[in-house]
């Protein structure tokens, strides 16, 4: 109803969190994915990257043009300090969802903030990370799977990978490049002449 309200050129947006809504699918343009978790001392494991990993994909599917996909991770929390939201293992984590949802979205967005229960003041308190300046171009190619938990995506000047899976995995680029990408990481590389210049980890 509130789709044929509004007409077709109006865009609608949905906060389903971890589910992958079938009902209202075909008439939305995009969804917020408000990835709440159990615990807030922790970053999301493997089974939950997983769980990510096929919502981004449904949601590229099957949403309706332009296929907005918001993707809200929620990270490990010591304490309300910009230094505790800029520790290695929160920037790792931040890299990997904001590669997966650059990878698998062609409209991909990406937060990555305080848990909701870490304050009574307010939710979604972030730093904007130095690596969500990292620019390469427009993308050139579409999402490249090269495995369960493994993929790619080539833009003008590099490329930006991820793999969810507890081992490192090779992948091998269409110029012929091999690539590791490590362990429950983001990959973001740049190229410079016949070499690349990646960002760490972390």
């Amino acid at each position: 109803k509130l789709r044929k309200k509004l007409g077709p050129d109006k865009i609608i947006m949905g906060n389903v969190n971890w589910t992958k809504d079938k009902a209202t699918v075909p008439y939305i343009n995009g969804v917020f994915l408000e990835l709440n978790k159990k615990g807030t001392k922790r970053t999301y494991k493997i089974s939950e990257l997983k769980k990510i990993e096929s919502s981004l994909n449904y949601y590229e599917k099957n949403l309706q043009p332009p296929k907005l996909v918001a993707l809200a991770g929620w990270r490990k929390t010591k304490d309300l300090t910009d230094e505790d939201r800029n520790t290695p293992e929160n920037r790792k984590m931040a890299k990997l969802l904001t590669a997966m949802s650059v990878v698998i979205n062609t409209n991909g967005y990406i937060l990555y903030s305080d848990n909701n229960q870490d304050s009574k003041k307010g939710d979604y308190d972030h730093i904007f990370y130095d690596f969500y300046k990292f620019d390469i171009g427009k993308p050139t190619s579409g999402y490249t799977k090269v495995k369960a938990g493994v993929g790619y995506k080539e833009h003008k000047q590099g490329f930006i990978a991820y793999n969810i899976t507890n081992k490192s995995q090779k992948i091998t680029r269409a110029n012929g490049q091999k690539h590791q990408v490590k362990a429950k990481s983001g990959l973001f590389c740049k190229d410079a002449g016949s070499k690349v210049e990646c960002l760490s980890v972390d």
